[in-house]
């Protein structure tokens, strides 16, 4: 599930405004500028999660980011994982493009490998960006006992299953920077393969490719595990999405950057939407360190969950 938020300043916007107040003669040529981020998160439901990332300058035009973090929901209905991710990027004054990798795992729920990569095009004002996104889902051994029911018939399934479900998503954002003002629409929308499924019994052959509402039954303890971290945001990247959209709108305020993000999304298993709601603010610290602060609630057909991060970053 990829994420967007105006709580943390991106680092590539980070990077331009250090490298504008450059005197001529640097900027010309500027030094690679390095980040370091450490960044804590909180929900209301006692989920935590932590990380660490950097983001390294290899020349004028190349950087190379690497992150690793564990997430936790605290709770048997959620999934925990720990994280990493690498990625390189090349930009220009017009451009920026990055490709990345990563990989996340609960040992009990699922193992997820996978890769992505993005594209913005900026003008004076206006941004456009391509992102996208492939995954390969392999969830932990499991002992089925259910009735599952197919389009023609019912099958009572009592095995150990092992199963592994691949897919992607592809979007778009468009942004214009107004001033001390910036907006910015987005979305992206995903399809992921039936699933491949392998079981420790026979005549159950019709279950090897399985589609998505008779793995939903056959899993049912593994997906909604998934579908309950969509809502608990904390451990939202482990989630699988059907689409979601985005929307938000950031002020600079002297020296802090205030933010309003909505998205609305809907999870693959469940079929439930859900909403979220952030407030942000990032101020600069100054000696080249930036704290970014944000707030926010995420809220399902039944329940709600309240959230909060903090991030620290220091350039060198």
């Amino acid at each position: 599930m990829r994420v967007c938020s105006s709580a943390a300043l991106p680092v590539a916007a980070l990077a331009a405004a250090l490298l504008s107040a450059a005197p001529p003669a640097l900027a010309e040529e500027p030094a690679p500028i390095h980040f370091a981020s450490v960044l804590g998160e909180l929900n209301d439901d006692g989920g935590g999660a932590a990380s660490a990332s950097v983001d390294l300058g290899l020349g004028a035009a190349t950087r190379l980011d690497a992150s690793v973090g564990y997430a936790s929901a605290l709770d048997e209905n959620g999934v925990d994982t720990a994280r990493v991710g690498v990625g390189l990027a090349r930009e220009g004054e017009r451009y920026r493009a990055r490709l990345g990798a990563f990989w996340w795992e609960d040992p009990d729920v699922v193992e997820a490998t996978g890769a992505e990569g993005s594209l913005r095009l900026r003008g004076e004002r206006l941004w456009f960006e391509v992102d996208g996104e492939w995954r390969r889902n392999d969830f932990a051994s499991f002992d089925a006992d259910t009735l599952v029911r197919l389009r023609d018939r019912e099958l009572l399934v009592r095995a150990r299953a092992s199963c592994a479900v691949d897919g992607g998503g592809l979007g778009a954002r468009v942004g214009v920077d107004a001033g001390p003002w910036s907006l910015h629409l987005g979305g992206m929308d995903y399809a992921w393969e039936d699933a491949d499924c392998a079981f420790d019994a026979p005549g159950l052959e019709r279950l090897a490719r399985t589609g998505r509402d008779a793995f939903a039954q056959l899993a049912v303890g593994l997906t909604q595990r998934l579908s309950n971290t969509a809502l608990g945001w904390v451990n939202r990247n482990a989630a699988l999405l059907d689409h979601q959209w985005e929307a938000g709108v950031a002020r600079d305020a002297g020296p802090a950057r205030l933010g309003l993000d909505f998205q609305r999304a809907r999870e693959q298993f469940l079929r439930e939407d859900f909403d979220v709601v952030s407030l942000s603010v990032g101020v600069e610290l100054g000696l080249r360190t930036f704290l970014d602060g944000y707030v926010g609630w995420s809220m399902g057909a039944d329940q709600e969950v309240g959230f909060a991060g903090l991030m620290w970053t220091r350039a060198f």
